[in-house]
């Protein structure tokens, strides 16, 4: 999905929503950045992205959240407002990325523009330091429920 080329290694996990399962907790690598994905055209997104953020520890809103928005091409389709999102996003001072992921292209750009961001703020300091250049940042984006897992 994303093609970094930087001094970390990346490794993605993906979730449907939060909490995460209590099972494996304690194998479990620590999350550095959580990427909430939403869907304009699907209300049931947003919605799972509004329980989920209630599960995430109030120090992640510190450079360690964004919000991938999908769909804002399909105007006459959507069921939540753009204004909405900004909203949600304000009020968790966390930045949105809008995204087309139906064009491979335009998701990799995405993909890289989400991860930048992460590791350009507050992700520096992980807790997974090797040397000074090279971090072991993880990801877990959050999909909507109702679409297939990536």
């Amino acid at each position: 999905m994303v093609d970094a080329n930087a001094k970390f290694s990346l490794q993605i996990r993906t979730a449907t929503n939060l909490p995460l399962p209590a099972d494996n907790a304690e194998k479990r690598p620590c999350i550095d950045y959580i990427i909430f994905m939403i869907d304009l055209t699907n209300r049931q997104s947003y919605h799972s992205v509004e329980r989920s953020l209630r599960c995430v520890d109030a120090r992640y809103f510190l450079g360690k959240v964004c919000f991938l928005i999908t769909q804002a091409h399909r105007l006459g389709e959507q069921s939540v407002e753009t204004e909405t999102v900004s909203q949600l996003s304000e009020a968790y001072d966390s930045p949105m990325v809008f995204c087309n992921i139906n064009n491979d292209g335009v998701q990799k750009a995405c993909g890289r523009e989400a991860v930048d961001d992460g590791c350009s703020g507050q992700l520096l300091h992980t807790r997974h330091h090797t040397n000074a250049a090279r971090h072991n940042t993880n990801i877990l984006p959050i999909r909507e429920t109702v679409t297939k897992r990536c």
